[in-house]
């Protein structure tokens, strides 16, 4: 036997000892319960079977990765659904910034039972070491924009006009992750955050950015033009091409006749500043398209003093990075007068209708990944009167699929149920049969797929002009497609629909 064998078998030994020796209590449920409370951690737990010994340390590799992908979906539910139920407008920057605190925390313990040839593996994450992390990175955010400020207001007295605004909006960077550390302390603690906590550099960025540029927001094209000049200089030499999304109300994810007349505009400018604007062309690309592009997306809301804010964030399409952001105003006389309506009709109604798929659910289990979008992309799609409406999907796993189109006028069809990914289709994109043209009663609208490593369970549906609606309410429809307990996922676009 060669040295490099020797020195292999000795390796896979000593984990074997390390990691598999007396049956640990937390294998039991009401011991592991007991010993890691849920008000004190977060924890995913899972078993594999047939596992032999020459394939523990793979196996166990790949076990800790679906424990730990768990736990950031717990974590991710909990943030959206604590988000959801408060009624402060708000934006989040990218979470994957958020993810990569969760994973350098989480722990580990692994117990392999030889007789029956099944793995244990045990990931948890302690909510108190996360406040700790949160509360360093909150203060470290705070002073950057301490900093920030005093190096624009420098630069500014210097008349060196250019580094003043970008400084500036380093400091608007800062404050979107310092907004996002609030939302996830906000989650740990099952509390809203404090707008005052963050009010006074908000409102400190704001007015320096006003002083920087000197401008006037009386129209959408003066908007327009001030964003895309501050883009031009921060973000100069963009070596990808933008991806521009549509401006959302409240980060809801529903938009308005504002949020696609906004777009046309900003589109316009941007490419008067030679930044390149990219449309989604081919839909079965594009997860090639979103990663080899910039990401610039907003929200936006009016406040009290009969101004619309919006916040804007230049995001790298591949890693989530923020490269900037900003926030501006716009007094609300400006869309009155061109008689454009900023807030998305029907609009708590259909806020009610998120809340309700947003409720009880359930993470990703078994390592199910799963992804849905338009032919308009999956990110704030708008369609007009008439216009054509697919899907696409995409799987990591063999698996059953179930799509559930949710209409504007609360009606829910079963679009397909039980449709098998087999081997031959993981990883590739698949454009549903069904096509749907865009018609009246107009505004959100919702697909949202299930995904799991069985058959889903019969529903009760109606042929109703030719398509399946379900029957009864859609809270019960969810938490039967949810109950499932083998390898599962969901996802869901959602999509505004308008007559103009």
């Amino acid at each position: 036997m060669s040295l490099r064998i020797i020195i292999i078998s000795i390796s896979i030994l000593l984990f074997t000892q390390a990691g598999y020796a007396q049956k640990p209590s937390w294998v039991d449920d009401a011991s592991r319960k007991k010993q890691f409370d849920e008000k004190e951690y977060f924890t995913s737990f899972l078993i594999d079977s047939e596992i032999d010994k020459s394939s523990l340390v793979a196996q166990t590799k790949s076990l800790k990765a679906l424990a730990q992908e768990q736990i950031r979906s717990i974590l991710q539910i909990q943030l959206d659904q604590q988000v959801n139920s408060q009624k402060l407008p708000y934006y989040l920057v990218n979470t994957k910034e958020w993810q990569g605190d969760i994973e350098a925390l989480t722990q580990y313990q692994h117990y392999y039972e030889s007789g029956e040839r099944q793995l244990y593996v045990l990931a948890y994450l302690k909510k108190n070491d996360l406040r700790k992390k949160y509360e360093t990175i909150k203060t470290q955010c705070q002073q950057n924009i301490t900093k920030a400020l005093e190096k624009s207001r420098s630069k500014l007295k210097q008349k060196y006009y250019k580094d003043a605004l970008k400084a500036c909006l380093d400091g608007f960077a800062y404050l979107r992750k310092l907004e996002l550390i609030d939302w996830a302390m906000a989650t740990l603690n099952n509390a809203a955050p404090d707008p005052k906590d963050t009010f006074t550099q908000k409102k400190a960025l704001s007015e320096q950015l006003i002083k920087v540029q000197n401008y006037k927001a009386n129209s959408l094209a003066s908007v327009a033009s001030y964003i895309a000049q501050c883009l031009a200089i921060k973000a100069k030499n963009l070596d990808k091409p933008v991806q521009l999304l549509n401006f959302t109300y409240r980060n809801s994810g529903i938009n308005s006749p504002f949020s696609r007349k906004f777009r046309q505009i900003l589109k316009t400018a941007l490419k008067g500043k030679n930044i390149e604007v990219a449309e989604v062309n081919n839909a079965i690309l594009y997860d090639a398209f979103q990663r080899n592009a910039y990401q610039l997306k907003g929200s936006y809301w009016e406040d009290a003093n009969q101004q619309i804010r919006l916040v804007i964030l230049l995001e790298d399409g591949r890693s989530g990075k923020l490269i900037t952001s900003m926030d501006v105003y716009l007094d609300q006389s400006a869309l009155q007068q061109q008689g454009i309506r900023f807030k998305p009709a029907h609009y708590q109604k259909a806020l009610a209708q998120i809340k309700i798929f947003n409720q009880n659910q359930s993470p990703t289990r078994g390592g199910l990944d799963l992804d849905v979008w338009t032919n308009k992309g999956k990110q704030n799609p708008i369609f007009v009167k008439g216009e054509e409406v697919k899907f696409y999907v995409k799987a990591n796993k063999p698996c059953y699929l179930r799509f559930v189109y949710h209409l504007a006028d609360g009606t829910t069809v079963l679009l397909l149920d039980n449709y098998y990914i087999g081997a031959n289709k993981v990883n590739q994109v698949y454009e549903i049969p069904e096509v749907f043209e865009c018609a009246a009663p107009f505004g959100l609208e919702i697909l949202h797929l299930n995904a799991q490593s069985r058959q889903f369970a019969n529903v009760s549906t109606q042929r109703v002009e030719g398509y399946k609606v379900i029957m009864g309410g859609i809270s019960e429809f969810l938490k039967s497609s949810r109950g499932a307990r083998n390898a599962r996922a969901e996802t869901k676009v959602l999509i505004t629909t308008l007559q103009d």
